[in-house]
């Protein structure tokens, strides 16, 4: 009966990648093939070659953020083999019910590294909860630095930190309340207690705050391309912030497809007086510049997996 469920799980999992892959690629076709219609000149290249390597650091950055999560957790594995499953587990996101991508991922967990589906399910409602909270935070203080009072921007710099300790104080109280503690449904037992290490967590908002600038550089960055404006950081990182959080809360919608580039349109032509068609070419050129990076890490990745297969031998 373990065999057959387990023969189960390696189907979903590998049936869910190939699908993931193939609408990951589907997205990424289509979107070249829109994006094409907007003429780039050589000297606006460097821009998209500079757009892309700041997406290419922001995967890196949630990788990193994921690893220490799971240290924060006392689950230790090699950041190396974070690098080299993350982005191919995680793919079947791009299924519609984000859920799918969270069920590869723990697959990979526990196929790979041993990890219970408990622990792994834990460590994706705390990422996830990591995610939402740093972008909201991101946003609100982004948005006080460019249209608030001078003295209020300074208090707001006091948020990002003190929002992440309550945050984790907040998690560590909860984790203690019987109710939530028979609760289930919960990826935990009602024995034991979410226990994560303060500093481990700190350093996961952290890394996630710097992604949050990466995806706001990665913005103006095309915003110099594609509409000779360059803006700064506090406007675009407030835009895509705002717009991923939008796409997250949609919960039906693979990867916040749409929702996220409508948001973004929306804002660009209110907070920066873009036309509509700029507005919609600047945010269809965010996701092609985030699949191509995202493609290039999954590449990097296998490349990664076969070179540590080959070591391990060795040692």
């Amino acid at each position: 009966m373990k065999d057959k469920k387990s023969r189960w799980l390696l189907f979903l999992y590998y049936g869910g990648i190939l699908t993931g892959a193939a609408l990951f690629l589907y997205h990424l076709v289509h979107g070249l093939q829109g994006f094409c219609d907007q003429p780039i000149g050589p000297g606006q290249m460097p821009y998209i070659i500079a757009a892309g390597g700041t997406i290419l650091v922001a995967y890196a950055l949630q990788m990193l953020a994921y690893a220490c999560l799971l240290r924060g957790l006392d689950v230790s594995i090699p950041v190396t083999e974070v690098l080299a499953h993350y982005v191919l587990s995680f793919l079947p996101r791009y299924i519609p019910g984000t859920v799918w991508g969270y069920l590869g991922r723990s697959e990979w967990l526990r196929m790979r590294c041993g990890i219970p589906y408990s622990t792994s399910a834990l460590s994706s409602m705390l990422e996830a909860g990591i995610g939402l909270l740093t972008a909201v935070v991101v946003s609100g203080v982004s948005y006080s630095w460019y249209a608030a009072p001078a003295l209020f921007r300074w208090i707001t710099l006091l948020a990002a930190p003190l929002t992440c300790w309550l945050s984790w104080y907040a998690l560590a109280m909860a984790s203690r309340l019987p109710l939530l503690r028979r609760t289930r449904w919960l990826p935990f037992s009602p024995d034991t207690r979410i226990n994560i290490r303060l500093g481990y967590w700190l350093l996961t908002c952290f890394l996630y705050y710097l992604l949050w600038f990466c995806y706001g550089g990665m913005l103006n960055l095309l915003l110099q391309t594609l509409t000779q404006r360059s803006v700064g950081l506090t406007q675009p990182v407030f835009a895509y912030a705002l717009a991923w959080t939008a796409g997250f809360l949609i919960p039906l919608v693979p990867s916040g497809l749409g929702a996220r580039e409508t948001v973004l349109s929306s804002l660009l032509i209110q907070q920066l007086q873009l036309s509509a068609q700029s507005a919609s070419a600047v945010s269809v050129a965010c996701r092609i510049v985030v699949y191509v990076a995202e493609l290039m890490w999954l590449v990097a990745g296998q490349i990664l997996a076969r070179i540590t297969a080959k070591r391990t031998p060795e040692q």
